[in-house]
């Protein structure tokens, strides 16, 4: 799944087009986040009061449910996951659990093909609501974004990510 944010953040879109992009924080203000993105791109965020801000921390695999939307890290060139993130209840984006055991879940990817996976030893991580404070220099967020005027990019949804995360690198 990074690989796919990746290569969305690359293109500008145009008006009204969502746009899906992680990267490490270089500058923040209360209405604009200036990131590097894993590929070395800076990109430039405007943030509005309508900007929802959630952060993460580490969880463990019982925070994982059916019903949940999750965001995937795997191992590169690998469908094995190394970091799985537990989505806000009303996030748009992610993949949606559709079953899960003390060991695996199943999700539905973005293809709508169902996709088994291990949780025993991944790093799980959950969010809860945060606020633009949370986001500080050399964090990692996670960006939903939507292109505005002229190509300029306006955060619907941004996720701090917690310390140590795979995401972003």
């Amino acid at each position: 799944m990074a690989e796919a944010e990746e290569a969305e953040s690359e293109r500008a879109g145009e008006a009204g087009e969502p746009i899906l992009t992680v990267g490490r924080v270089n500058s923040v203000d209360p209405t604009m986040l200036i990131i590097t993105a894993p590929t070395g791109l800076s990109q430039r965020i405007a943030m509005t009061s309508e900007t929802v801000v959630a952060r993460g921390g580490l969880g463990t695999s019982a925070d994982v449910r059916a019903g949940d939307r999750i965001m995937v890290k795997n191992r590169l060139g690998t469908q094995e996951a190394v970091e799985i993130v537990v989505l806000p209840p009303k996030s748009p984006h992610g993949v949606l659990v559709v079953a899960d055991t003390p060991d695996s879940l199943t999700s539905k990817n973005l293809a709508g093909q169902l996709v088994t996976m291990n949780k025993k030893g991944v790093r799980i991580d959950t969010t809860t609501v945060g606020t633009v404070r949370e986001i500080t220099g050399g964090s990692t967020v996670f960006v939903r974004a939507k292109v505005v005027g002229s190509g300029e990019w306006s955060a619907v949804e941004i996720i701090v990510l917690p310390d140590g995360t795979a995401f972003g690198t």
